[in-house]
This record gives C-alpha cells, structure tokens and sequence, in this order.
C-alpha cells in the first residue's frame, strides 16, 4: 500500500486570494460595499499580463539633475500616439529602479505642427512636457546668431 503525503501550502497572500475571488464572483456589489463610484461592471478582464520581452529598450537621454531628479528627453520627428504609452513605460520603469522623480520632455522636429502629449487613463495621467521645434522662426534665430558672430 503506498502512503501519499499531501502538501498543504497557504499562500502568504491567503486573504488577498480571497478577496480578490469574491470580489469578482460579486462584482457589482462588491464596489458598492467598498464605495466605488463607477459605471456598473461590464465584464471580469483576465488579470493575467505576460511579458516576455527580449530587446534593448532605450530612450534618448537621461540626465541626473542636481536635484536628484530625472530629465527624460526624447527627440521626435513625427507624432504617434503609441509613443507616448512607451515613454510612460520608460519613466515608469525609472522609478521603480531608482525611486526618483521623472520629468519628460519631448522635442518635436519641426515637420510636425501637432503633438498632444496629454495621456489620461483613469486614475493614471501622464503629461510630459513638449516642444514644438515649428513654433521657432530658424530663418530668425540664423540671422540673429550671424549678427551675433559678425559684432
């Protein structure tokens, strides 16, 4: 007769586990029990979000500032959207290396006349700060600096 031995293994996170079940079998009543104003629940949305990403994921530039905060500069010759959401990443993943304040700045060339850079997604916003390069008169600035030069 073989004798099988059973492993009882509670997560750490037991009540976590519970709460998050019964609050999906629930759903509508449970935001009502913790006073969460919203739109009535549509569906319950898979919670599960695998990553597995094998590439380099770089920005343009980083600068520690004096005040121990991040400048984030990103170069941009054309407006997309989807760039914004990857900037976010970036920042995002800054801080929880470093815990350290991240300000964005994005520089647009001057081929592109409209950037909005406002990104809101709930609780989430994201408003890094842009420069438009079309809003400088380059034929001005040349001449002023040449003035510059020529005194």
């Amino acid at each position: 007769m073989r004798v099988y031995k059973l492993e009882n293994k509670i997560s750490i996170r037991a009540r976590d586990i519970i709460q998050k079940h019964v609050s999906g079998l629930f759903k509508d009543s449970a935001l009502e029990f913790y006073g969460i104003k919203s739109a009535p629940i549509k569906e319950l949305i898979n919670v599960e979000l695998p990553v597995v990403e094998v590439k380099d994921s770089s920005t343009d530039y980083i600068f520690l500032l004096e005040d121990n905060s991040y400048l984030h500069l990103e170069f941009q010759t054309k407006y997309d959207k989807k760039d914004l959401v990857r900037f976010l990443a970036y920042d995002v993943r800054l801080y929880e290396r470093d815990e350290r304040e991240v300000v964005t700045v994005i520089i647009y060339s001057s081929e592109v006349k409209k950037a909005e850079t406002y990104l809101e997604m709930g609780s989430t916003v994201y408003d890094p700060q842009k420069i438009m390069m079309s809003d400088y008169d380059g034929n001005n600035i040349y001449t002023e600096l040449e003035n510059k030069i020529k005194k």
